[in-house]
């Protein structure tokens, strides 16, 4: 489970970073018709990329975290009952 959140945490890091690496390129030294392609994909890339795994779960490394801490919570709460 680590893992998957992991590779989608770096995805949305990634996703995140699209806009401003393409704004930071020579994009206006390009044809208008370029231009206009790079702007689109500017657009597209403005938001974040998101991963939902089994509907209820995003992957990223704060909901890993978030479902770890609930599942240590529970693990102790059965053992305190013993």
């Amino acid at each position: 489970m680590f893992h998957i959140s992991n590779m989608c945490q770096q995805l949305l890091d990634y996703s995140n970073n699209l806009h401003t690496a393409i704004f930071h390129t020579n994009w206006y030294e390009t044809s208008l018709t370029t231009q206009k392609l790079i702007l689109n994909i500017m657009l597209r890339s403005s938001k974040p990329f998101l991963f939902s795994i089994s509907g209820f779960y995003d992957g990223t490394l704060n909901s890993f975290l978030s479902i770890l801490r609930k599942s240590v919570s529970y693990f102790m709460v059965i053992i305190s009952m013993k």
